[in-house]
């Protein structure tokens, strides 16, 4: 069963561990909160401040410095966050060994707020971020089991959003130039997806104007230089699916029309020779 402290809600044997804790002798008001925390719970690592997915592990806790001061000044919010800390502590090793999971993490924020944060890998090694505010209700359903049917019915269609979220991730793992991205959820429930994607194409229509302007073989040959970079680039972007093969197929007619020419310029000035020669002969 659950029970209200300041402004967090903890399990009764959150409460009474916490306040069994900060009568202890042992722990000076002045001294270093955090170190204690890690004597305590020598299963969390500890930081000050993280940003959530900055961390590795199943087992992270981060606390804003203002709460670690008032924990240091007031016994009472000392009782209430260690108490929030054992249950998120429970919590962490609850979840630990979900398939897929790779880190996760609870963050106290400076307001008081907490919320928890989750890596998971997916198919291909792409991987998916969560981002989430946890509401007294959802302590309620995690420390009694159960939710009001509304809050409950909420609960299911966010997971439902959330799984849709990211099969549609999962579908574009194929797309040509896509580089994965992450689920994120804000304190309304509300769902954003972040994505990247980039993508190697060759500029056909500029290196067919250059071309056609070509009027030397020295010309020509820094041209083919250039196509040749192109197809280098061309092939590595397949190779990181940043582009399909008839993006390489592209560059290589290019390069065979740029060494067309070059045939078409060796002949004219062999051509131009001969002429000259014939020239010459007459005037001898």
């Amino acid at each position: 069963m659950g029970v209200k402290v300041g402004n967090s809600y903890v399990s009764e044997a959150a409460l009474s561990y916490a306040q069994s804790q900060v009568n202890d002798e042992s722990k000076s008001k002045s001294g270093s909160v955090l170190n204690s925390l890690s004597k305590q719970f020598k299963d969390v690592k500890f930081s000050v401040g993280a940003q959530p997915f900055n961390s590795k592990g199943n087992n992270n806790i981060s606390i804003s410095p203002n709460i670690l001061r008032q924990m240091a000044d007031d016994p009472e919010k000392r009782v209430e966050y260690e108490a929030l800390i054992y249950d998120c502590q429970r919590e962490l090793k609850n979840s630990g060994n979900r398939p897929g999971l790779s880190a996760q993490g609870f963050i106290i924020g400076s307001d008081g707020g907490l919320r928890k944060w989750s890596i998971s890998n997916g198919d291909g090694g792409k991987k998916s971020r969560l981002l989430m505010n946890m509401t007294e209700e959802e302590f309620k359903q995690r420390l009694s089991g159960r939710l009001p049917d509304k809050e409950l019915a909420k609960r299911q269609k966010l997971a439902e959003d959330i799984k849709s979220a990211n099969d549609y991730l999962k579908s574009r793992e194929g797309e040509i130039g896509f580089q994965g991205g992450s689920v994120l959820v804000d304190k309304d429930g509300n769902i954003s997806i972040t994505s990247a994607k980039s993508t190697v194409t060759f500029n056909e229509s500029k290196r067919a104007a250059q071309l056609a302007a070509v009027k030397s073989i020295s010309d020509l040959r820094k041209l083919i230089k250039i196509l040749q970079d192109d197809l280098d680039d061309c092939k590595n972007g397949l190779q990181n699916n940043m582009c399909d093969e008839a993006e390489v197929e592209k560059v290589r007619k290019m390069i065979e029309r740029a060494q067309s020419r070059m045939n078409e310029l060796a002949a004219e000035d062999t051509s131009k020779t001969e002429k000259g020669t014939i020239f010459i002969d007459l005037l001898i």
